[in-house]
């Protein structure tokens, strides 16, 4: 049983430390894309209603325990008052007296961003010390921050041991929607794509036991046609990790029959997997595949997708991620959940809907999908 905020009876005039993933684009010190903001502000919104003093914890970027400048949560401060039609107080410090008499100065509903917290050495080194000194801030904390659970850092798992602690409405969001595709409504079908096999193999294995047919894309699959024994060319492979294709069933876990390469000069062709050259590049799924995955999603009553099926920052390798993505958004009747941030990019609308839910996570969904249980969200349940 997950602890929820919504089971604290008074949060009036209790200081709330709210872990949120404010982890998104600057670009010349602005806020480039505000989704992950935008996440936040039902559990945001819900604390101001009850009253409660909200100090905001976030990360941003790999400062790798040193102070960049660059890296500051301040124009999420900005942004977050712009969504919020509120103003939002912002401190350069994280722990210390300094930011104990800021929080003083709080009224209830009012709120404080302090400073990146992965400025801090300690933290990704999930330290007793630093989790004390943050929880000494604050009555109770409230991780909403699902992207970063499956990390074991002190804001995010350490902390939980000297505060009362509970889950954001993000993050209730996230486990059900997540929990509900470890329990799939059948047809189930999974989409994967993206770079390294390895981050993904045992989210695979785990899903080809939930899941209908899982259909493979992206650089991972180049793994599996090489494992099948065709030319993989010029393309990319995860030399860490070897395919044994002996134990996959071939009716469930479903290869690219035909692929678009680029080849040696630098011409995109569509060609079978059998006659992948030696100078070729495999760099998106040919449209016979596409149109094989496009029958499989249209029968679906459970989607999860996860990864580009291409290398689609070229536009001539985009396209079976755009069919895919058009494919998906057709089928009206399928529970569909979407994650990891390339993924989400390839979306013209990110609006959940009673249908779709756009997971926050990138790492942490295929963590949670794996069937593991995320640091983060192990001291939340009873």
């Amino acid at each position: 049983m997950l602890k929820k905020i919504q089971q604290v009876k008074n949060l009036k005039n209790k200081t709330v430390l709210l872990r949120t993933d404010f982890n998104v684009p600057l670009k010349n010190g602005r806020v480039e894309d505000d989704y992950r903001i935008a996440m936040s502000l039902p559990t945001i919104q819900y604390l101001i209603k009850k009253q409660a003093k909200i100090v905001l914890v976030s990360h941003l970027g790999r400062p790798d325990g040193q102070i960049k400048p660059e890296l500051s949560l301040q124009p999420t401060a900005k942004k977050l008052s712009q969504l919020l039609k509120q103003p939002v107080f912002f401190i350069n410090q994280n722990i210390g007296q300094e930011v104990k008499n800021k929080i003083k100065e709080l009224k209830p509903g009012q709120i404080l961003v302090i400073e990146n917290i992965r400025f801090q050495p300690r933290e990704e080194k999930n330290c007793q010390r630093l989790a004390k000194q943050l929880a000494s801030l604050a009555d109770i904390y409230v991780n909403d921050a699902f992207a970063v659970s499956h990390r074991a850092n002190s804001s995010v798992s350490a902390i939980t041991q000297y505060l009362p602690s509970y889950a954001g409405l993000l993050m209730q969001d996230e486990i059900q929607n997540l929990n509900q595709a470890l329990k799939p409504q059948h047809p189930a079908v999974a989409i994967l794509g993206g770079a390294k096999i390895s981050t993904k193999i045992k989210l695979i294995d785990n899903l080809l036991t939930k899941f209908d047919k899982v259909l493979l894309g992206g650089a991972l699959v180049n793994n599996f046609i090489q494992a099948v024994g065709y030319e993989v060319g010029q393309s990319i492979v995860d030399t860490d990790y070897q395919v044994k294709m002996n134990k996959y069933d071939s009716k469930k876990l479903i290869l690219p029959i035909d692929v678009k390469v680029k080849t040696a000069n630098n011409r995109a062709i569509i060609k079978y997997i059998n006659e992948v050259g030696k100078t070729d590049k495999i760099l998106d799924l040919g449209p016979k595949t596409v149109e094989n995955f496009k029958k499989d999603i249209q029968k679906a009553k459970t989607i999860v997708w996860n990864g580009p099926l291409g290398y689609f920052e070229d536009i001539r390798f985009k396209q079976a991620s755009q069919e895919i993505v058009k494919a998906i958004l057709k089928n009206k009747s399928a529970h569909i959940i979407i994650g990891g941030g390339e993924t989400v990019s390839l979306l013209e609308s990110k609006q959940n809907t009673s249908k779709i839910f756009i997971s926050t996570g990138g790492g942490a969904m295929l963590e949670f999908l794996e069937g593991k249980v995320l640091p983060g969200i192990k001291p939340l349940i009873k």
